[in-house]
């Protein structure tokens, strides 16, 4: 688990992301990430960054037993004993002294590496704050897609009929005046005509 710090628009709409056209509230990303898989979960969290906004994510979102590794940050200590989930470990690792600790192997790196995906995964330009929230769901969506093995298009279908069921009548009824041509079978041959609805 990391949170990381996604800049606004470039400035001038050209170099670094100088992330001087967003709010500080509006800056910041919680995630977490199953190691050997590509299943995540990313919050838009306030620059603050407290245990208190922290908390509630990881419980919803982590089962049981899970093993913890972060860095340093505050809102992390003595998470084993701060989370609602029983048989929870925690392994932080000191980024000032070495990137793997040397006692436990604990490591950040499959985190850090998710921000690099995410962010190239953000469109360069035109992305406002109150939007990031849906981009951030994209990308969790279709991370999840690659790992099930899901066809995109075919699972966006399924999840689309369930979101939103169908409205569609029983008979299928035509607008008001429109030309229509109904096809009537006769013994011989076959006729069309042509009518006003």
């Amino acid at each position: 688990m990391d949170e990381s710090f996604f800049a606004g628009a470039p400035k001038f709409n050209r170099g670094h992301r100088l992330g001087t056209s967003w709010e500080d509230d509006e800056k910041w990303v919680f995630g977490l990430v199953q190691r050997d898989s590509l299943n995540c979960v990313l919050k838009q969290v306030p620059s603050n960054r407290s245990r208190k906004t922290l908390l509630p994510i990881i419980n919803k979102h982590c089962l049981e037993g899970t093993i913890f590794h972060s860095d340093g940050w505050k809102a992390y200590g003595k998470l084993a004993d701060q989370l609602d989930l029983e048989d929870c470990l925690h392994f932080p690792v000191n980024h000032s002294s070495n990137y793997v600790d040397p006692d436990t192997a604990a490591h950040t790196q499959t985190i850090e590496g998710l921000w690099s995906h995410v962010k190239d995964f953000l469109p360069v330009r035109g992305m406002k704050p109150h939007d990031l929230h849906s981009y951030l769901g994209w990308f969790m969506w279709d991370r999840n897609c690659r790992e099930m093995r899901r066809d995109i298009f075919i699972h966006f279908m399924k999840c689309a009929g369930e979101q939103r069921p169908p409205s569609y009548k029983v008979e299928f009824q035509l607008p008001p005046a429109t030309m229509t041509r109904i096809l009537r079978q006769t013994e011989s041959d076959v006729e069309y005509e042509d009518f006003i609805v």
